[in-house]
């Protein structure tokens, strides 16, 4: 096991693990962090931990984060989920660099919207926050040299990239469609609280 998955869920995993279970590399471990009983995955890899008191996404990834044991992180959340060769591509492509990101196919409850994907330069990164959180993967060493702070709440995971960032890590992208995630229940409407607007949508590609 190099790898740890981490899967916040305030309703049904289900996706994001049977999308994790499909994956064609196979040497990781899981951390679901939910307080709902979930059937059916008796998988030796799959840990199930409580929230506690934490509500906030981000929160909850720093609780798994800290019992993670894998030198590369991904994250997953109820929105979202892999195509089969994401971890295998992923792990191949991040070579000597700390980060990597991806393609993302965006959804809208069922319906294919486009993909999402831009190679930000680095004066762009820490200014542009749309690096989206399934396309991601990270070496541990980025944890180990951040401190997390839960009060940041739904912009947690985009300082942490910024900050890693700034201090010298090296980032990287790969233009393949390998991840996927549901806007209409995501952070897109949270910034478009009326549906999707032009701005909201920004960078979207044709499907």
């Amino acid at each position: 096991m190099d790898t740890t998955v981490i899967i916040t869920s305030a309703g049904d995993p289900s996706r994001a693990l049977d999308s994790l279970l499909a994956q064609t590399y196979r040497s990781w471990e899981a951390i679901v962090v939910t307080d709902k009983a979930v059937a059916g995955y008796d998988d030796p890899r799959i840990t199930f931990m409580s929230p506690g008191k934490q509500t906030n996404d981000f929160g909850l990834r720093v609780a798994a984060f800290r019992k993670a044991r894998g030198s590369l992180i991904a994250n997953l959340g109820d929105n979202s989920w892999w195509e089969p060769s994401f971890l295998r591509i992923m792990r191949r492509e991040i070579a000597d660099r700390d980060l990597l990101y991806c393609r993302t196919i965006l959804w809208d409850d069922g319906k294919r919207l486009g993909t999402w994907y831009k190679d930000f330069s680095a004066e762009e990164l820490p200014y542009t926050a749309y690096i989206l959180l399934p396309s991601v993967i990270f070496r541990r060493k980025l944890l180990d040299s951040y401190s997390y702070d839960p009060v940041y709440g739904t912009n947690g995971d985009w300082r942490f990239y910024v900050s890693s960032h700034m201090a010298g890590f090296a980032f990287g992208s790969v233009d393949r469609p390998l991840a996927n995630m549901n806007v209409a229940t995501g952070i897109w409407h949270y910034w478009a609280p009326g549906g999707f607007s032009d701005e909201s949508l920004r960078g979207v590609s044709e499907p």
